[in-house]
C-alpha cells in the first residue's frame, strides 16, 4: 500500500541524491543525515511562510492575558488582522518576538480578543502530500549543492523541482475557494502578513 511521504522517506531521497545509503530511522545520525534534516526543515519553513490553504487559518483567535498582552505561539509564521473588520488606525499589528504589538497605539496592550489571519508552520506529518513532494524536491537540490560543494544548479534536479512546484500550485489552486476577502486583498495590495 502506498502512503504519504514520511520524513524518513524525505531524508532518504536527499541522501540518495549524493549516492548515500538509505537509513532505517531518523535517530541514525551522521553529518549527512543531520544536514538533510536541517535543510528539509528549513525548506519546509520557507515554503510554508508563503501561506497556503493548508496552513492558513482565517479566524485565528488572539486572546489577551489578564494584563492585556497577546502572546503568539512559536509556530505562527505570519499574522495580520482582517482590514475589513479592524481599522489600521486603531489596530496596526506586528509581532515583536512572540508578542503582538500595535503600531497604531505603540503598545503591547489589547483590550479585547481579536480575530486574525494566521499562517502556521506545520509539522511534517500535518502537511498534505503535494506540499511534501515540493518541499523534498526543493530541499534535494539545496542538499546536493551543499553536500557536493556545487554552486551551479543541477539541471535534472531543477527540472524536477519546477515540475513539483507546478503540481503544488495547481493542487493548491484547485482546493482554494476564492471569496470576497480574496478580491479585497488583491485590491489593497495582497497579503499583508507580519512576521
Amino acid at each position: 500500500m502506498l502512503n504519504k511521504t514520511s520524513k524518513l522517506d524525505a531524508v532518504n531521497t536527499l541522501l540518495s541524491s549524493i549516492n548515500q545509503s538509505p537509513i532505517n530511522n531518523l535517530t541514525q545520525t551522521t553529518v549527512d543525515v543531520t544536514r538533510a534534516l536541517q535543510i528539509l526543515d528549513k525548506t519546509s519553513r520557507e515554503v510554508q511562510t508563503n501561506g497556503w490553504k493548508f496552513n492558513t487559518e482565517d479566524c485565528y483567535q488572539l486572546v489577551p492575558n489578564t494584563k492585556g498582552n497577546i502572546f503568539v505561539p512559536d509556530n505562527v509564521l505570519l499574522i495580520d488582522l482582517d482590514p475589513l473588520k479592524y481599522s489600521r488606525r486603531e489596530y496596526n499589528v506586528t509581532l515583536r518576538g512572540n508578542q503582538l504589538y500595535n503600531l497604531a497605539t505603540q503598545s503591547f496592550m489589547f483590550p479585547t480578543t481579536l480575530k486574525a489571519i494566521a499562517v502556521l508552520a506545520l509539522d511534517w506529518e500535518q502537511l498534505p502530500q503535494h506540499a511534501r513532494t515540493y518541499i523534498v524536491q526543493k530541499a534535494q537540490r539545496e542538499f546536493y549543492n551543499k553536500s557536493m560543494g556545487v554552486d551551479a544548479t543541477n539541471q535534472v534536479a531543477s527540472g524536477d523541482e519546477l515540475q513539483a512546484y507546478i503540481q503544488f500550485k495547481r493542487l493548491e489552486s484547485n482546493t482554494t475557494h476564492s471569496n470576497y476577502l480574496d478580491s479585497i486583498a488583491k485590491r489593497y495590495g495582497g497579503w499583508r502578513g507580519i512576521s
